[in-house]
């Protein structure tokens, strides 16, 4: 792999992660008119929701680098992401429920018409 090629493959992962946050954040007012009443209470959700994404991230970070039996089961596939954040995301609230959203998600092979 050349030079390009794997700053364009970090690129793309980058891109993929910016996509996949964006979406996250998003999620917390998604379905819902925006009000002036309830704009306070999306953006601390917003707010909260960020805080616990970049505090999990963290603690993620350090069980993957301490080879951590939460991160090996994850690996392994002993443990789905559905069950982890059911299990493990306690210490995360918002984010979990959030995560739960997403991995309870019936998921299709089937092309869309």
């Amino acid at each position: 792999m050349s030079m390009n090629d794997s700053s364009h493959a970090c690129e793309s992962n980058t891109s993929k992660r910016n996509r996949a946050e964006t979406a996250l954040f998003d999620s917390v007012s998604c379905g819902i008119v925006i009000t002036e009443e309830n704009q306070d209470d999306i953006d601390n959700k917003k707010e909260q929701l960020f805080k616990e994404y970049t505090e999990w991230i963290i603690h993620a970070r350090e069980f993957r680098r301490k080879n951590d039996f939460k991160f090996k089961m994850l690996l392994k596939g002993t443990k789905t992401a559905l069950q982890y954040w059911q299990i493990d995301g306690i210490s995360y609230p918002v984010l979990s429920k959030e995560a739960i959203k997403v991995f309870s998600m019936v998921t299709s092979s089937a092309s869309s018409e």
